[in-house]
């Protein structure tokens, strides 16, 4: 017996080591170290149990499992099934995560590593679990997964995609916007590919090419690229990326924005600095021509009025003399034509207003319009019954007919094509006021419409953006005023002009008249004058000598006397030092535009001097134009520049409406 157990002392020995050894590890462990028996008695607490917990072994050693607060109460019950299972052998070990109570109270996160204990034979002896307490590492756990929604939320919220790529390309994770970007259904669709699959062909080889030089730069910004959805749309896109390194090795970040937007703005942009400069262009313009017909005007008015007054002093005696004295006339007429051409364009040039329906004027005008045409060229009305009226100039509407009509001619030339002229009503709305040449300040409503369409060379882009300047002609030398003008009488009638062409197409022009309101405004009609004379003295006041010079001698013919001012200001002196003599005007022949007092100021200081005056207004621009800054009304107008037979008439109103009063 002695050999016996002298022989197997090393080995108990060795036995008692390994046990030292294992207790050592137990006590050094990070981990809690709890043994629980079969009736679930505390029977061992060591490691990191007394420093997670707060008990002391002596505490607890002995315990039952439940005689103190050790489990949150709402997990009482997942924890006791699992010790159930591994008491009752249906499990040999398994993990659980549960809230515990600490002695002080507080409630922490463990992970239980749990395993049974057996001796020799296969019978459970006890419970060993390895606790961790993982509070602050789920707490990481959650703060993390809130900045990753916070960020997702982010990235969504801004429109911006986002895609995580690894070095060879191919993505690791993305968001909404990028799969939209990318023109395909989902993440699944985008996941797990790489991007050259999206990545236009026409940048794909620079796109490789650069990969290189980001991941070796370590960011890109501003970089564009086009995506090519799976209809073959391309979505220009800006790339801001960032190259990042974690054990898997270097991954690119990479937020995407479509440019679309922005390219779209700057068109939109582009296109209103376009129409804000042709618009100042075409002002300028209108002040330019509406400034020299003004002038033009005046020098006419002269010429026309001394021609008229050299007809009478001969009075047939020379026919030779008559014959040039007409030719004079004929051409100062004619030139008189070309100002009113360009107070048309200036939209300076209407006179008279009435209700006019559009379909007859044109039925008016269609055997004029036939004989103006090309040979090759058809013409076809296609007019709506029952039009609406519009209020305009008659002349000056059918100007524009004639104007459009010759030029669709002109563009068919030698040719055979076909000239429509319809009429209708017009829902008109903003985007298509905002491609008019004139009127996209309009508001959207039903207008009455006047379109002519041809089917000849059409015009380029180029062509039509300078097609209403004054005297711009793609035809021969001479011409150029047509459109220009046209342009100016749409633009006084309140009114909208659209042209849309291209070449060899031909060309459509669309002309927009409000519907009539208010009441008609007419011209007096004409009188038969004979040989009507006056007496009495006119004022007239003018900045013009030769103007002065001229009306003054027309009415000298017609038997008045005549009383001189340069300008408005001195004319009211005139005028106030009459009337305080007790003398009387027969009239005042009053022109619209001086310097220092314009024609409107200085007839409301007439009117307020003498509200019995009548004061007949003279000018080449437009009645209304002035009109409407006048206070009080004038008895009369006289367009520039004038012949005799008018200022006879003109004049024999205001006076024989003056003595009827």
């Amino acid at each position: 017996m002695k050999a016996s157990v002298s022989a197997s002392s090393p080995a108990l020995g060795e036995l008692e080591q390994a046990r030292q050894r294992l207790s050592e590890h137990m006590e050094n462990t990070p981990l809690a170290v709890i043994e629980f028996t079969q009736t679930f008695q505390v029977m061992r607490w060591t490691g990191q149990a007394e420093h997670i917990f707060g008990w002391k072994a002596s505490e607890v050693v002995g315990k039952h499992f439940g005689e103190w607060e050790f489990v949150h109460p709402v997990d009482a019950a997942d924890v006791a099934g699992v010790a159930a299972r591994l008491m009752q052998g249906i499990e040999l070990r398994n993990t659980s995560r549960n809230r515990n109570l600490t002695k002080s109270g507080a409630v922490i996160n463990c992970l239980w590593h749990n395993s049974v204990v057996r001796d020799l034979e296969g019978k459970t002896v006890s419970i060993l679990s390895f606790v961790q307490d993982v509070t602050e590492h789920e707490r990481a756990l959650k703060i993390i997964k809130e900045n990753e929604l916070l960020y997702h939320t982010l990235t969504e919220a801004t429109n911006t995609g986002y895609v995580l790529v690894d070095s060879a390309a191919v993505v690791l994770d993305v968001n909404d916007e990028y799969v939209r970007l990318t023109g395909r259904k989902s993440h699944t669709d985008v996941k797990g590919h790489c991007v050259s699959e999206w990545i236009a062909p026409e940048d794909l080889d620079r796109f490789i090419a650069d990969m290189p030089r980001l991941l070796e730069m370590g960011q890109a910004r501003n970089y564009e690229v086009q995506f090519r959805t799976p209809e073959g749309e391309l979505v220009p896109v800006e790339v801001n990326a960032k190259v990042r390194h974690d054990e898997d090795g270097p991954q690119i970040l990479a937020f995407c924005r479509s440019l679309a937007p922005r390219r779209r703005a700057e068109a939109e942009r582009n296109e209103i600095e376009r129409r804000l400069l042709e618009s100042q262009k075409l002002e300028s313009l209108g002040v330019l021509s509406g400034g020299i017909a003004h002038d033009f005007n005046n020098l006419l008015t002269a010429v026309i009025g001394n021609v008229c007054l050299a007809a009478i002093e001969v009075g047939g005696s020379n026919r030779v003399l008559e014959d040039h004295l007409l030719q004079i006339e004929t051409a100062a007429t004619r030139a008189s034509d070309l100002c009113k051409q360009l107070l048309a364009y200036s939209g300076r040039g209407r006179f008279v207003l009435e209700k006019l329906d559009l379909n007859s004027i044109i039925r008016e005008l269609s055997n004029l319009l036939g004989f103006s045409l090309s040979k090759k060229a058809s013409l076809k009305f296609h007019l709506e019954p029952a039009l609406p009226l519009i209020l305009g100039d008659p002349t000056q509407v059918r100007q524009i007919l004639m104007n459009l009509v010759i030029n669709a001619s002109e563009a068919i030339g030698d040719a055979d094509g076909s000239i429509e002229v319809r009429t209708g009503v017009m829902s008109a709305s903003s985007e298509f006021l905002s491609g008019a040449g004139v009127g996209a300040d309009l508001p959207e409503a039903e207008y009455v419409c006047l379109e002519i369409a041809d089917t000849g060379s059409g015009m380029s882009a180029e062509v039509q953006t300078r097609i209403f300047e004054p005297f711009f002609t793609t035809k021969f030398v001479g011409r150029g005023l047509g459109l220009a003008a046209t342009l100016g009488i749409v633009r006084s009638h309140r009114g909208a002009l659209r042209v849309d062409s291209l070449a060899g197409k031909g060309t459509t022009f669309r002309v927009l008249f409000p519907k009539v309101h208010g009441a008609t405004v007419a011209a007096l009609p004409p009188q038969d004058q004979g040989k009507w004379r006056g007496e009495g003295i006119v004022l007239i006041v003018d900045d013009e000598e030769i103007v002065r010079a001229t009306a003054a001698a027309m009415l000298k013919a017609l038997g008045f006397d005549a009383v001189l001012a340069e300008d408005g200001m001195v004319g009211v002196e005139r005028y106030e030092e009459v009337l305080r003599s007790g003398g009387r005007f027969t009239f005042v022949l009053l022109d619209c535009h001086m310097p220092r007092k314009n024609g409107a100021e200085t007839l409301t200081e007439l009117m307020r001097l003498d509200p019995a005056a009548r004061v007949l207004m003279m000018s080449g621009y437009n009645e209304q134009d002035m009109l409407s800054r006048a206070p009080c009304g004038p008895a009369g107008f006289m367009e520039k520049p004038f012949r005799m037979e008018t200022v006879r008439q003109k004049v024999r109103e205001v006076v024989e409406a003056g003595r009827s009063r």
